[in-house]
């Protein structure tokens, strides 16, 4: 759900638990009342909907006890929470909605740099994504123009050792600080979204 354009969390509604899991990465006093609202409004408009005729034989919610209105409603206390100032809600969202189905456990789950990474790669692999293959295009000619790069810096780094042989140990030392001096082209990784 989203929380007027600034903040997004999520609503777990699980019907075999009967229960209704908030999912907040940034709780705050400020907005706790409003969201609450959202989440209830949420789940009356999502029990009439379920009322009708067309899902009656799909889901059974015959019964004061199947009624999502009286599931248990649970805010997990212990949840890891976002880092201040980032804009990470999102992250915490798809995370927590690719996790929910094979566990209930969200207080394990955890947002770091490779989280967002293996986002981004999913997306971008997406058989969904109309502009796969002018990304993994793209990427390879930027995988080839800093290959290029990165060869004539040690060419470069070569001819000033002179006489001196660049071998084994030493050779994979400079490949990996040449690695980590081009490393910072992974934040540029969205650059191929762009037409």
């Amino acid at each position: 759900m989203n929380d007027e354009g600034a903040h997004w969390f999520l609503v777990v509604v699980d019907f075999s638990e009967r229960k209704v899991f908030w999912l907040d990465s940034l709780p705050t006093d400020e907005r706790y009342h409003h969201r609450r609202h959202s989440i209830i409004r949420l789940v009356v408009k999502l029990e009439e909907i379920l009322l009708l005729p067309s899902f009656v034989n799909v889901v059974n919610l015959v019964g004061r006890d199947n009624l999502i209105t009286n599931f248990t409603k649970i805010e997990p206390t212990c949840l890891p929470h976002q880092r201040p100032r980032s804009n990470d809600c999102g992250v915490w969202v798809a995370k927590w909605m690719i996790e929910c189905p094979f566990s209930s456990n969200y207080e394990s789950i955890t947002v770091v740099t490779a989280t967002r990474l293996k986002l981004a790669l999913y997306l971008c692999h997406s058989s969904n994504n109309k502009l796969l293959q002018s990304l993994l295009a793209k990427s390879a000619q930027y995988w080839a123009d800093m290959e290029k790069k990165r060869k004539a810096l040690v060419k470069v780094w070569s001819l000033k050792l002179g006489s001196k042989m660049v071998k084994g140990f030493e050779y994979g030392i400079m490949w990996f600080l040449f690695s980590v001096l081009f490393s910072d082209n992974l934040v540029c990784f969205p650059r191929f979204f762009v037409g």
